[in-house]
Formats: C-alpha cells, sequence, structure tokens
C-alpha cells in the first residue's frame, strides 16, 4: 500500500512512537488531516469510558487555536494495535471517511459529537448527514454515537448495520421518520435520543421501538414524554426493559408514577424541574409543543424558580 507507507513516512519519529497498527494509523492519520487535526498526535492511556476492548488511546487535535482547539479524535486500539473505537469532539467523521474506516477490521465504537463543519469548512455540512455509514455494513460495529449533521437518511443507512447493538442520536436532524428505518432490527439493544426540546421524536418512534425484539434500553433525553400515545406502546416490552432515562426530559409526575408501576423491571434515571429549565433555550421549546398541561407544569415552576447561584 504505498499511500499508506508515503503516509508514515512523513512522519517517522512519531509513527514509531504510537501503538496504532501502520494499516490503521494511516487512515487516522487521513482523517486527521482532513478536519485539520494538526496538533502532534500522542499516546494515551484509555481513560474512562473506554470500549470494552481498549487497551490505549491515541490522541488526535488541532493546535490550541480558540474555538478549534476543543476538536479531538480519539483512535482507541486493543493490545494489538487494531482501532477498536473512535471517540471525538468535533467535526471529524464526513461521509466519505466511513469509506476509509471501513478497512478497520476490529472497529466496534463510533461516538462523535457535535459532527458538522467548523465555518469555512471545505468539507459541505451535507457530508456529515451520516449515508456513509452504510460502508460499514459488512463491518462489526456495535455502538453509534453521533448528532446534528447526522440526517434521516443516515438513520437508514445505520439501519442497515446487522451488527448494531447500541444507537445514540443526540440533537441531530433525525425525525420519527428516520427512526421507522430501525424498524424489527435484530440487535439492537439500547436506543437513546437527545432533541434539544425539540419536537422530533414522537409517537410513531415509539411504535418502532416496540418492533425491537431485544430492546433492554430506552433513553429520551431533552424533550417531552407521556404515557399515553408514546411510553405505553412499549408496554409489550415491559418484561425486558432494564432501564429507562429521562435525563432534562419533562414529563408529569401522574405519567412518571404510570410508567414505573407499568415497567417495575427499570432502572430508572429522572430529572427536576430545575434541570429541565436550566437551559432557555430548551425550556422554550418544550412550552411551544408539550401538552397544555404540562406546559402550565413547567411554567408554573420557571415563575417561581430562584435563579442558580454564579460559580
Amino acid at each position: 500500500m504505498p499511500g499508506i507507507f508515503l503516509l508514515l513516512a512523513l512522519h517517522p519519529a512519531i509513527s514509531a512512537d504510537l501503538p496504532l497498527l501502520p494499516d490503521d494509523l494511516a487512515i487516522v492519520r487521513k482523517i486527521a488531516e482532513r478536519e485539520k487535526l494538526d496538533a502532534p498526535p500522542v499516546a494515551e492511556p484509555p481513560g474512562q469510558n473506554a470500549p470494552r476492548a481498549s487497551a490505549g488511546r491515541v490522541k488526535f487535535s488541532a493546535k490550541s487555536d480558540g474555538m478549534a482547539s476543543r476538536r479531538v479524535l480519539y483512535a482507541h486500539h486493543d493490545a494489538q494495535g487494531r482501532v477498536v473505537g473512535l471517540l471525538g469532539n468535533g467535526p471529524t467523521l464526513c461521509n466519505e471517511a466511513f469509506g476509509w474506516i471501513a478497512a478497520m477490521p476490529e472497529l466496534r465504537v463510533i461516538r462523535i459529537d457535535h459532527n458538522t463543519p467548523v465555518p469555512k469548512s471545505p468539507v459541505p455540512k451535507e457530508q456529515y448527514d451520516g449515508t456513509g455509514i452504510i460502508a460499514l455494513k459488512d463491518g462489526k460495529l456495535e455502538e453509534l454515537g453521533i448528532g446534528h449533521a447526522f440526517s434521516n437518511a443516515g438513520m437508514a443507512a445505520a439501519a442497515q448495520l446487522p451488527s448494531l447493538k447500541k444507537i445514540h442520536i443526540f440533537h441531530s436532524l433525525v425525525t420519527d421518520e428516520g427512526t421507522a428505518h430501525l424498524k424489527g432490527h435484530a440487535m439492537l439493544e439500547d436506543v437513546q435520543f437527545d432533541t434539544a426540546g425539540r419536537p422530533q421524536i414522537g409517537p410513531a418512534t415509539y411504535v418502532t421501538l416496540a418492533t425491537l425484539p431485544r430492546l433492554r434500553r430506552v433513553a429520551m433525553h431533552e424533550t417531552f414524554v407521556k404515557w399515553e400515545d408514546g411510553f405505553n406502546h412499549l408496554k409489550p416490552l415491559a418484561s425486558q426493559v432494564e432501564a429507562i432515562s429521562l435525563v432534562k426530559t419533562l414529563i408529569l409526575p401522574a405519567d412518571l408514577a404510570r410508567l414505573k408501576t407499568e415497567f417495575p423491571k427499570a432502572q430508572f434515571t429522572t430529572a427536576t424541574l430545575a434541570e429541565v429549565s436550566e437551559n432557555a433555550y430548551r425550556s422554550n421549546q418544550l412550552l411551544k409543543w408539550s401538552t397544555p398541561e404540562a406546559a402550565d407544569y413547567l411554567r408554573a415552576f420557571t415563575a417561581t424558580a430562584k435563579p442558580s447561584p454564579k460559580p
């Protein structure tokens, strides 16, 4: 592979010190160069929330130049130097990049926050919609966490990954139309949607989730949920659901009580009204589309709540 060896030759000293196998290292370098992650890569311990097989990670980041300095890509590797996970923050995986990483034989986890280009990026925003994920359909990917420019078309591609067990979609363009592509997925166990208060995920998504035979964990974050024409659609799975997470999510007390009664085996993670209302944009979005009763419930709290003390 002349391209790979040429790429390594450009950084001989650094390459010799990094634990990734040459083929995988070349691919991650290619992503880093495309996304202008121009600081020297650094080998590190796995850190928190590392993929299960991770023996360490290599950090690729942007130089300290303001906002761009927060962009980072971690390539987690196993004991043999194969990449098992790509985790990061910033625009790191455009559609073309998914084609490149399809050549990583042990990749199991992708978690990318803020997957959208920075201003003046040469890569159009549409190239981060996730449709390139289809290149991984013959791979071993088990977990996908992605958002922002990720779209319904990207969800359609992700739904074709037969090995996928966990999908977390946050602050994205995905709606009920996109989640419908997950219908009947044979391996999905863990599903999470964070909507930033927008009315993107509704009753139709719960109907789709009810068709997942292995579903164990459900998270609906930063949204409004209810029992009727909501979680009630998942009642046929009540005996197998182990966890329900409602972080920063608005739910009326009566609906929460009903939910806990109907899903007695599930561990619950819920939010206080203070957590729901702490972000003005999210709170205002919820007030626009939640039921009148729920909006009044949140509005009454907000009117009497004391502002959080400044640090």
